[in-house]
């Protein structure tokens, strides 16, 4: 664990000067501070891996800090260790209880501190990667140009991922449009707008789970109905908190994206984990396409799978094969979907989705293709 780094808040220069030579002589990174505004101006300048905390400090106390901290979603799984004079066993438990992960008191052993200090950093560490491995995994589906079918994949492709077994949530991120309605039979919900008119840090799982809608498929929803009279853009910074919510609550999030180069856009983005651009087989929408791959290679750091699906929407595509589309791209095509505007059409009628609508449908069988290729695991 050599290399983390230690944030120190203690009142005494002389303990911070203890403490501090004897860990960075096991080579961890210190930072000091003498007090809570010293400590949070630190802590929000940059998020250190573990936090030495007294509980006697000037103004606010440690104790306070450390519920102020636990708070804050940002700094809420910040390891903490308590150092304190205070050594009854009501003192500990009140530590413990105001979120600190180890209680140490004064004077200290420095062999002790360095063992706890490995230790803490160790469990936090594992819990850390046993997050991210529960972690849901961010399926976008970014449409090369408009009108290619992108909203009827996130929501057939989102219900096939359910149907075997684990939780998905479907997104669109557009409240002004909400293009989700009349593909699941007008189940309107407010989630989504009101969501992006709260603060960003209002945005959190609990906030999330009332937001959603429950669907007949098995998937739930932020679906909202159009209405060009609360056109609120959502901030980067909202769509963070919400992907976050989302990953810790799903297994799959599948994310119905327009083609709109906007800092919206890259922050979905930065957090896919897979990105499927949505193109028709057609030289003008092919063109549209190359940008599209370029933007999502420029952004997509997080993304372990980068494809193309081709939808079939008239007789002309046909023109343009598989193979032909992959080496101009440059990445793989992962389905191609076949023309079926009559069957779709019927199925939007309906407000039902064509993989229960017509589940033996060639267009129903590509989807179910196309989710078994996704909940694959990544390499």
């Amino acid at each position: 664990m050599a290399g983390k780094r230690i944030l120190i808040v203690d009142d005494q220069i002389e303990m911070l000067r203890m403490i501090g030579m004897n860990l960075e002589a096991k080579g961890y990174q210190i930072e000091a501070a003498q007090d809570a505004p010293g400590a949070l101006e630190r802590i929000n300048r940059a998020l250190p891996d573990l936090l030495i905390l007294d509980i006697m400090l000037p103004g606010i106390s440690g104790a306070d800090l450390l519920r102020q901290l636990r708070e804050d979603p940002k700094t809420k799984n910040l390891p903490v260790i308590i150092l304190s004079a205070l050594s009854q066993v009501d003192d500990k438990i009140a530590g413990l209880e105001a979120g600190a992960d180890e209680y140490l008191t004064k004077p200290i052993d420095v062999r002790e501190l360095i063992a706890r200090v490995a230790a803490v950093l160790a469990r936090s560490e594992r819990l850390r990667q046993a997050g991210e491995q529960a972690r849901g995994q961010v399926i976008t589906f970014l449409a090369a140009m408009g009108g290619v079918g992108t909203t009827t994949l996130t929501l057939n492709t989102a219900a096939a991922l359910a149907r075997a077994g684990p939780a998905v949530i479907a997104l669109s991120l557009d409240p002004s449009f909400g293009s989700f309605k009349g593909y699941l039979g007008h189940h309107d919900s407010e989630g989504l707008a009101d969501l992006f008119e709260s603060e960003p840090t209002q945005i959190n799982r609990d906030t999330l789970r009332r937001a959603l809608i429950r669907h007949p498929s098995g998937i739930r929803v932020l679906a909202v109905p159009p209405d060009l009279a609360r056109p609120t853009a959502p901030t980067a910074e909202a769509i963070g908190m919400l992907l976050e919510a989302a990953v810790q609550d799903a297994g799959f999030i599948t994310v119905d994206l327009r083609p709109l180069a906007n800092e919206s856009t890259r922050a979905v983005l930065e957090r896919s984990h897979q990105v499927l651009l949505i193109a028709e087989p057609t030289p003008a929408c092919l063109d549209a396409a190359k940008l599209g791959v370029e933007y999502i290679q420029r952004w997509a750091t997080m993304a372990s799978r980068i494809a193309c699906i081709l939808v079939n929407r008239s007789s002309i595509a046909a023109s343009l094969l598989a193979l032909d589309v992959q080496r101009e791209l440059g990445v793989p095509v992962l389905a191609s979907v076949p023309q079926a505007a009559d069957a779709l059409a019927s199925a939007y009628r309906k407000g039902q989705l064509i993989l229960f609508d017509q589940p033996e449908h060639p267009v129903a069988e590509t989807i179910r293709g196309i989710a078994a290729v996704l909940a694959q695991p990544t390499r």
